[in-house]
């Protein structure tokens, strides 16, 4: 029999998708918006720093969620076992 251990982080696998993906797309848009000051195109700076607000605002809304389910005592592998 195999036996599961519990995970460390009580989360559900998309407010993970939602952090990992978005760390990503927040580094994206770092670049290239440093890319924009630099080859002085403001507009490219200004669409990838919206970008950059957008993908922090989903980051703290997903780790909210993840607290908030810690907080009820919820665990995120229900269902997985």
């Amino acid at each position: 029999m195999i036996r599961r251990e519990k995970p460390a982080v009580p989360a559900t696998p998309l407010d993970v998708v939602h952090i990992r993906l978005g760390s990503f797309f927040l580094f994206f848009a770092l670049a290239v918006g440093a890319l924009g000051i630099v080859s002085s195109v403001p507009w490219l700076t200004a669409a990838m720093a919206v970008v950059a607000v957008i993908t922090i605002i989903d980051i703290v809304l997903a780790m909210r969620r993840q607290r908030a389910r810690e907080a009820e005592g919820e665990e995120g592998s229900d269902g997985l076992e």
